[in-house]
């Protein structure tokens, strides 16, 4: 019957997915990868999300921007570009589930003119290869949209999205958001202590 999904449609709907924002040139690929390997015991059938920013500060830590500078949403946009001294894209071969867009820099597109939002957006997606595009601080606009719909790339939205760094992990919400930046592996597998127990 055409009404009646499918069983790999149904796995899909089911699906909890697990978004990492703010990775970039600056993340430690070995720690990440374990924080995955984490996700993944805990919480078997996840989709890992990783949302790429491209250019950044260079630090020795897996932040974007020096602590001492948060919070940088309020940050001018001179600040991006003043500070902005590397560039960089996921390794080969790393294991990092779907790669998303978080912009070429992490600034705030909402309100940028439309040809910047372009410029930005589609810029890289295509250097990610990659067709959907996560906003930094999830803030859009009609131009977003505009510039996403233009090019067949998917926006997402905040609606739906919990956020794993103040809320405690429940299977039955299926749309999480993290930043690994903020964890160690031992830290993120405290977070996931009783996942495994919920979820099974």
């Amino acid at each position: 019957m055409s009404g009646v999904p499918r069983d790999d449609e149904r796995q899909v709907s089911m699906s909890i997915i697990i978004r990492n924002d703010d990775v970039n040139p600056n993340t430690n690929v070995t720690e990440l990868m374990e924080m995955y390997r984490i996700i993944e015991e805990a919480v078997p059938n996840a989709e890992i999300w990783t949302v790429w920013s491209v250019i950044n500060r260079k630090l020795a830590t897996s932040n974007l921007y020096p602590d001492g500078d948060l919070p940088i949403k309020e940050k001018p946009l001179d600040y991006f570009y003043r500070t902005a001294n590397q560039m960089g894209l996921p390794l080969e071969g790393g294991r990092y589930g779907k790669i998303c867009s978080h912009g070429m820099l992490h600034i705030c597109h909402k309100d940028m003119p439309i040809e910047l939002q372009e410029m930005s957006i589609v810029t890289s997606c295509f250097l990610l290869n990659t067709k959907v595009f996560v906003p930094p601080f999830s803030e859009s606009d009609k131009n977003t949209e505009a510039v996403c719909n233009k090019f067949g790339i998917d926006l997402v939205k905040r609606e739906d999205w919990m956020p794993l760094d103040y809320k405690d992990f429940d299977p039955s919400h299926k749309k999480w958001y993290f930043h690994s930046w903020r964890y160690t592996p031992d830290k993120l597998r405290e977070k996931f202590a009783h996942a495994c127990e919920r979820v099974g």
